[in-house]
């Protein structure tokens, strides 16, 4: 945060920074405040809690922030508190969007095609019969980590190999689940052996 002058003032509320893609998104929101003096940042971790990010949006709004920039867990809980912000300020959502109108702007990736394209990828350049695949999840629950471990799927049921194909799931440690659990994949139905 910068002590000078500024002319905005931004809000930046994560619903956890332990997720890869939000933790390199304080990272470069942080260089490009540094570029750009008339720009002052405040950064919240909600730690995966929605209570806590309403407290954190609260905050942010009792310290006069200009703009919102938020990333929710998308659940749908901080609709409300969403709507009642966008009335008095601009909200710029990212990540994962809202079926309310609770956002001025939305920045969103196409994560179940970013798995897919992933998994076409092993498929093309790197797996040969036999082989198997290690899927690496992000933050348990995540809906970003979901659509992109559905489109991974996705793309390797349309394999010849598909129902011969071995995978292993290596699940965060942050939740104390083994690393390595064993997914038995027949077409049409995953099960998984603990």
């Amino acid at each position: 945060m910068h002590t000078d002058s500024y002319q905005y003032l931004i809000g930046v509320s994560l619903t956890n920074v332990m997720e890869p893609w939000l933790n390199n998104l304080v990272q470069v929101l942080s260089e490009r405040q540094k570029e750009d003096a008339a720009v002052n940042m405040i950064f919240r971790d909600a730690a995966g809690s929605p209570e806590k990010q309403i407290q954190d949006i609260q905050s942010l709004m009792d310290n006069g922030i200009d703009l919102l920039i938020i990333s929710p867990d998308g659940s749908g809980s901080l609709d409300k508190t969403l709507e009642q912000v966008r009335e008095k300020i601009p909200v710029v959502m990212a990540g994962v969007g809202s079926e309310k109108d609770c956002y001025t702007s939305l920045i969103q990736a196409d994560d179940e095609k970013i798995g897919r394209l992933a998994g076409e990828y092993i498929l093309e350049h790197l797996y040969e019969e036999g082989d198997r695949i290690v899927v690496i999840e992000g933050v348990k629950g995540s809906p970003i980590s979901e659509k992109r471990h559905r489109g991974i799927l996705d793309a390797t049921i349309q394999s010849p190999d598909f129902g011969s194909m071995a995978y292993d799931a290596a699940l965060a440690l942050l939740y104390g689940e083994e690393a390595d659990h064993n997914l038995t994949i027949e077409p049409q139905l995953i099960t998984e052996n603990k």
